[in-house]
């Protein structure tokens, strides 16, 4: 898989965080990204992840969505 240097850099801020691994992260993203690929799923995580600092709720915007308001709701 092919990313650029800060999206790894922030896709490792957010497992550290998280006390997950990179590998858990992208495999949960992988759960969800549903035909969509991969490597546009994560994007789309560590935008969301960077925006609500939440797993759960960054997690749910794969492959596609809304971003997360400061309070966790969807528009």
């Amino acid at each position: 898989m092919k990313l650029e240097p800060a999206f790894w850099d922030a896709l490792e801020a957010a497992a550290m965080r998280e006390g997950r691994s990179i590998n858990e992260i992208c495999s949960m993203i992988d759960d969800r990204a549903a035909g969509y690929g991969l490597t546009a799923a994560i994007r789309v995580f560590v935008l969301a992840y960077g925006w609500c600092r939440r797993l759960d709720d960054a997690i749910a915007t794969v492959p596609v969505g809304s971003l997360p308001t400061a309070d966790g709701a969807r528009d």
